[in-house]
């Protein structure tokens, strides 16, 4: 009875992974739950891998009508599995995702959609320590983090109280223009204020340095 109880409870916990595998594979999953899916089963199946390991280990089954039963109804449909969804082609596929969101970030980031990028590296970056191994995927997490602080800061210079006014540009002396922001003049180098710092001013175009982050302003 113990050893027949063991057979029904490997059998059924290959089961339940196999069916939740299943399931997550259909689901409309983003990107973090996916890495988060891959974790978890990863862990069950290395877990499984070690009860059977233990099983075939101590003969459990060896001269029972179950022997053959085990091998083909439990150890071969795992290694199976674990092939396909335990491996490192999994954490490759992670890879190439998070890779493909960086790339998606940036555009949306070069067309000035800010929150959603904020949106979608916070999640991310949030996300971090569980993303499957996570040290193989420095040189993308540290692209989404100066994709997130780009953008924050972008989005917060967009949201200063900055009036800009006319702009006194003379060609023969490049280095002596002057800006108006909020009714006062200012020339190249000055500080708006502790964060906001006029770095160059052009023919109908003026720069700001806000943080770390050079923004451009148009001036009509």
């Amino acid at each position: 009875k113990e050893v027949t109880a063991r057979f029904t409870e490997l059998t059924s916990e290959l089961e339940r992974i196999s069916d939740a595998i299943g399931d997550g594979n259909s689901a409309r999953l983003d990107l973090v739950q996916r890495i988060e899916f891959t974790r978890r089963v990863r862990t069950e199946l290395q877990k499984l891998s070690s009860e059977v390991a233990t099983a075939e280990k101590s003969n459990v089954f060896a001269e029972t009508a179950l022997e053959g039963r085990f091998q083909t109804e439990v150890v071969e449909p795992l290694r199976r599995l674990v092939a396909s969804h335990g491996s490192g082609e999994a954490d490759a596929l992670m890879e190439q995702e998070l890779r493909a969101e960086v790339a998606r970030l940036t555009k949306l980031f070069d067309r000035g959609d800010y929150e959603s990028v904020l949106a979608a590296t916070g999640t991310l970056l949030g996300s971090e320590s569980k993303l499957v191994k996570a040290d193989k995927n420095q040189s993308s997490m540290k692209k989404l983090r100066n994709l997130r602080e780009r953008a924050t800061n972008r989005s917060e210079f967009a949201k200063k109280p900055l009036k800009l006014g006319g702009m006194v540009f003379q060609p023969s002396n490049p280095d002596r223009a002057i800006i108006i922001v909020n009714d006062r003049a200012y020339s190249q180098g000055e500080s708006i204020d502790d964060e906001t710092t006029v770095r160059t001013i052009r023919p109908g175009l003026v720069t700001f340095v806000y943080r770390t982050e050079e923004i451009n302003r148009r001036v009509d």
